[in-house]
């Protein structure tokens, strides 16, 4: 797992000494962490939330699934990709196409 992301999502997680405790940042993490993540969950929220940290989190998320899980939902992670340019998916699916032959060819058709 990607040490670096990981203290971003829990540094986002974890309230500050001025300000109020945020609950549902808290949440978010724990819900990362539990059994029931998908990866159709973290499409939805590297869709939705654009904070660099949970990028990078659900980025590290989806490198640790099975092939056969992200193979599942390939085409939206590289739609995201195509529509944010530079972003840590980007190299998430490239990292995932070295990892797998499988993929990498079904990334390239």
């Amino acid at each position: 797992m990607n040490f670096d992301a990981l203290q971003r999502v829990k540094a986002l997680a974890v309230p500050s000494a001025s300000k109020a405790p945020n609950v549902k940042q808290d949440l978010l993490l724990r819900l990362f962490e539990s059994e029931w993540f998908t990866p159709l969950m973290a499409l939805q929220y590297l869709y939705q939330n654009p904070q660099p940290g949970v990028e990078d989190y659900l980025c590290s998320k989806i490198h640790q699934m099975s092939d056969a899980q992200v193979e599942l939902y390939l085409l939206q992670l590289v739609y995201l990709a195509v529509a944010k340019p530079g972003s840590t998916l980007e190299r998430t699916i490239v990292g995932l196409c070295a990892k797998s032959f499988v993929l990498a060819l079904k990334v390239r058709d």
